[in-house]
């Protein structure tokens, strides 16, 4: 796609997400298009793995140094507590940390989001069902009420740091809840169906609303930050369209005079010892008369046909520029003046025989002259000697009638004696 096409698609979306931005940034749930969605959720899943693989174990040691304080004070001050109840209180606690663990190594396996995705939501809804089921299991009311905090932590865990979309979380959890109550309830383990409530589903839907208010702001700074990267793409594609307007004649497509210069100079700079290569200056003749006569639409054409004739008869590694107005630069690479003569005569003949009326050149039609110099092991500083030499040839050949080829030897070679002129049968 072009460059300018780009840019106007790169605009049409940034407005389309101002538009949103401005429309629902004071709603209390953003809701974004579902391809915008999708790419949000990407965004925050590279988030949360980079989290995951730099900070979960520092979210291992905060909750390692929770555990400790916590499960020594309430196994020193309450009193009583069967085996069976401080090997369901540490099974617990022991779960968030497995789960910690389990989450750090997935992580760190390259495999792609939605495998991560169903991965995290299978392990959020077994830590859970295991740690409200051992909740609930046991038989002492204090420590019951502080394995609960097992089960905060999970809460934090899977929602603060996973970047799981919320509603599949929070469905998740409650199953989770449904399965345990249903576990319970099966083996007549004794408890209060409305504590259960309370102390489960009501904080998991609350923690639901909080985040939702909370996914509400990564939103927004996701939009933001979405539109400042369009504008960098915006500003790359500009750059890169100045850059080509530069180096690209806008009529013909072709290299510009500073571009070509650029060219040629490469191509002195890094041609091997002993290699020739040929430069054709070309102009069409009597163009003024021309573009008088037929008006500068026609004009343009014809200045447009030469450049597409030029195209598609030269080689690929050949530099073809407009060079000004109506006349044009052609660089031949390892060309010895004699192939670049029969380029040249190739050149004139095809223009001949597209049969262009002009009817103030005594030819009847539209035709170029050509100015030809070969060069060899020539010095940076005689770049623009070469392109002298060969518009000296051009004069000669527009001199000696047009419509031909001149060939003029470069004074290094030997002195500047010209060839006889080619006039193309």
């Amino acid at each position: 796609m072009p460059a300018q096409d780009q840019i106007q698609v790169l605009r049409e979306e940034k407005a389309a997400l101002l538009s949103l931005l401005n429309k629902d940034k004071d709603n209390f749930l953003l809701h974004l298009p579902k391809d915008v969605e999708y790419d949000f959720y990407q965004s925050l899943h590279r988030k949360w793995i980079y989290l995951g693989k730099n900070h979960l174990p520092i979210a291992f040691l905060l909750y390692l140094g929770f555990v400790l304080i916590t499960a020594s004070g309430c196994l020193v001050f309450i009193d009583h507590l069967s085996e069976h109840d401080i090997t369901l209180f540490l099974l617990s606690y022991l779960s968030p940390v497995l789960a910690v663990l389990f989450l750090t190594r997935l992580y760190k396996r390259k495999i792609t989001r939605e495998t991560v995705q169903g991965i995290t939501l299978a392990t959020c809804v077994a830590h859970i069902f295991i740690n409200v089921f051992f909740s609930y299991s046991i038989e002492n009311p204090a420590l019951q009420v502080q394995t609960n905090l097992g089960i905060v932590y999970l809460f934090f865990l899977y929602y603060l740091l996973t970047g799981l979309p919320l509603k599949r979380l929070c469905f998740c959890i409650n199953v989770a809840f449904a399965l345990s109550y249903s576990l319970l309830v099966y083996l007549k383990i004794e408890f209060s169906t409305w504590m259960y409530v309370i102390s489960t589903f009501v904080p998991n839907i609350t923690f639901f609303l909080f985040m939702c208010i909370c996914r509400n702001g990564d939103r927004l700074n996701f939009l933001q930050s979405k539109i400042l990267d369009i504008d960098h793409a915006i500003n790359l594609l500009t750059q890169e369209q100045l850059a080509i307007m530069s180096q690209q004649d806008s009529l013909t497509q072709l290299l510009t005079r500073r571009a070509f210069n650029e060219n040629f100079k490469d191509v002195l700079l890094n041609s091997p010892p002993h290699q020739t290569s040929s430069l054709l200056f070309i102009d069409i003749d009597h163009f003024k008369k021309y573009n008088d006569h037929y008006g500068h639409i026609q004009g343009d054409k014809a200045i447009n046909h030469v450049a597409d004739l030029l195209k598609s008869t030269l080689r690929s590694s050949d530099a073809i520029s407009r060079y000004g107005g109506e006349e044009f630069l052609v660089l031949l690479p390892n060309t010895h003046r004699y192939d670049a003569l029969r380029i040249a005569e190739k050149l004139l003949y095809q223009l001949r025989q597209a049969q262009i009326p002009h009817e103030l050149s005594e030819h009847g039609i539209l035709t170029i002259s050509i100015g030809l110099t070969s060069f060899s092991d020539v010095k940076l500083s005689e770049a623009e000697q070469i392109i002298d030499v060969a518009d000296q040839a051009l004069y000669e050949a527009k001199r000696l009638g047009r419509n031909q080829v001149f060939i003029m030897i470069m004074p290094e070679s030997t002195p500047r004696t010209p060839l006889p002129h080619i006039v193309p049968a």
